[in-house]
């Protein structure tokens, strides 16, 4: 399981349920986190885009934000760069396991979500 421990001192996670999906140390695992955009592979780009802000929305009650090299949170991270961020995580971690091929499949989709960034309601945050 790939997990993410939560900021100390984040609120609880309280969105549709997935408070229930922490484990007993209180981490979540990516790929949970990352279901609603899943899901919307091939959803239009307004459904995508709704389960972008989704998962940007959860990352943030979490406390996950995307640093820089020095550790610090980047500012002005938009919600559909802030999912990229954690995708490709989770693609580097498939591709560690062996599973190449779901990695590639998701490349498609972290496409799909660049191009809402540039162009659509997901990217703001």
């Amino acid at each position: 399981m790939h997990a993410l421990s939560p900021k100390v001192g984040a609120a609880p996670w309280t969105g549709r349920g997935v408070e229930d999906r922490l484990d007993q140390d209180g981490r979540v695992n990516i790929t949970d986190l990352l279901e609603p955009v899943l899901q919307s592979q091939e959803a239009d780009l307004t459904g995508l885009a709704q389960s972008v802000t989704l998962v940007a929305e959860a990352m943030a009650v979490l406390g996950i934000t995307v640093t820089g090299p020095a550790g610090r949170p980047l500012p002005g991270v938009t919600d559909a760069k802030a999912v990229l961020h954690l995708l490709r995580l989770y693609r580097q971690c498939l591709a560690r396991d062996g599973r190449l091929e779901e990695a590639m499949v998701l490349r498609d989709l972290a496409r799909r979500i660049e191009r809402l960034d540039m162009t659509g309601p997901a990217g703001k945050s």
